[in-house]
């Protein structure tokens, strides 16, 4: 089965959440990294924190396959906690990092924002 427009879905999602996460002070550094095994969506830089956030965004435009961050499934999980100490390795000093995700559902009235920090991988 081919859903159309996933692509621009996906674009208009994280177009919104860069859009958010700078107008709560956050710094975009860059958007689609890719790391070999995976890719981060967003990765941000808090200059009060000084801290680098990787962002993973999930935009819906029904639930008809679930809520946005019901998607983060174990598996999910494995491959962006790779994909961040992969990231990571590019840095030769001790820098504070996390991960944070956004799940964005866009309906034709408001569209919805929901912004979770620090999240915890296992």
């Amino acid at each position: 089965m081919t859903i159309p427009h996933l692509g621009i879905t996906g674009k208009k999602g994280e177009n919104m959440a860069r859009e958010y996460l700078e107008g709560i002070g956050l710094k975009f550094i860059e958007a689609n990294a890719r790391v070999p095994g995976g890719e981060i969506d967003l990765v941000m830089h808090d200059p009060v924190k000084k801290e680098y956030i990787f962002v993973e965004v999930k935009t819906r435009t029904n639930t008809e396959f679930g809520e946005p961050l019901a998607s983060i499934t174990p598996n999910k999980q494995l491959i962006l906690k790779r994909s961040i100490l992969m990231y990571m390795q590019n840095f030769p000093w001790q820098t504070q990092y996390r991960l944070d995700l956004v799940a964005i559902m866009l309906t034709t009235g408001q569209s919805k924002i929901e912004h979770i920090k620090y999240v915890t991988l296992d």
